[in-house]
């Protein structure tokens, strides 16, 4: 299953999204900071994006992403970890 970065900017606090994150967590996930998600889902940016827009404000920002094993970063071991064993060409 690809793994998808989703990136946000929400204009509310989080308990103003329960059905965002909720879709979110259905799936394998590392977070990778409060406003960036991995997700491993059998989906395309596109339909994931479809699937989470309705699920915030207007006024919000959402960007989907296929990852790709071309990365490095440098934070949490967790994450570095999940992202080592998910992300796949």
């Amino acid at each position: 299953m690809p793994a998808l970065l989703v990136v946000t900017d929400l204009q509310q606090p989080p308990e103003a999204y329960p059905r965002f994150f909720e879709l979110l967590k259905t799936h394998a996930y590392a977070r990778l900071t409060p406003a960036i998600w991995a997700v491993e889902v059998d989906a395309t940016p596109k339909s994931l994006f479809d699937d989470l827009k309705p699920l915030i404000k207007e006024t919000d920002f959402l960007y989907v992403f296929r990852l790709t094993p071309s990365f490095v970063g440098r934070g949490s071991a967790n994450v570095l970890k999940w992202l080592k064993d998910h992300v796949r060409a």
